[in-house]
């Protein structure tokens, strides 16, 4: 999310959209789509390795910390293009009852 607040500062219209979904096998879905501009490609294939950044103030870890915490729950990250422009981040995680 902080990613997302932060790619939208170059943009007129600023919305952040978060939501939750059960899933197959037990596990819960949360996609985050903002309406910041679209991940280069020539970042996107990096996008998850550590100090890979598009910001002059970026260090390029926080992509790389979230993944590894949630694979370590046994959970998924990965990214798509929003077809309205931006990005949009999923991720899953199991769900605990």
């Amino acid at each position: 999310m902080c990613n997302a607040i932060e790619a939208m500062e170059v943009s007129l219209r600023r919305d952040l959209t978060i939501s939750a979904a059960m899933v197959d096998k037990g596990a819960v879905a949360i996609s985050i789509i903002d309406t910041g501009p679209e991940i280069a490609p020539e970042v996107a294939d990096r996008l998850y390795q550590t100090f890979v950044t598009t910001r002059a103030q970026g260090m390029g870890v926080r992509l790389s910390i979230c993944r590894s915490i949630i694979e370590a729950q046994n959970g998924k990250l990965w990214a798509e293009p929003n077809p309205r422009g931006s990005t949009i981040f999923h991720f899953t995680v199991p769900a605990v009852r």
